[in-house]
């Protein structure tokens, strides 16, 4: 027995070829138009290997997560402003205040007179 192709009575397409027949010359075969109906039916039909991939792949990425260190670090600076009643900042009349107190007692404290 012979595992060759061989063509139709009819001429053209193997015997065991199933697709659309082409009898003239010619001739076009018909435009498909895929619709939402058809769309589903792929979905229906792939569905177990849909949700296989997708199982996979959410569980692949759950492990990584989950086995991976935490890289992260924060900083943060804060400022505090103290206003008092009258809308004056505290801490600019407390940092004036050391300035004033440091400033004064460089005026009083004289240096010794030079030798002689």
């Amino acid at each position: 027995m012979s595992t060759a192709i061989a063509p139709s009575q009819m001429g053209g397409a193997p015997v065991h070829y199933r697709g659309p027949a082409l009898s003239q010359e010619g001739s076009q075969p018909p435009e498909q138009q895929v619709g939402p109906r058809d769309l589903l039916r792929v979905v229906y039909r792939y569905r177990t290997m849909m949700v296989l991939i997708v199982g996979a792949i959410t569980l692949a990425v759950l492990v990584q997560q989950l086995l991976s260190p935490t890289l992260y670090r924060s900083s943060s600076t804060v400022q505090v402003e103290l206003i008092d009643e009258v809308g004056t900042n505290q801490a600019d009349v407390n940092s004036r205040n050391a300035e004033r107190v440091a400033n004064a007692v460089r005026l009083h404290v004289r240096a010794p007179p030079p030798n002689r």
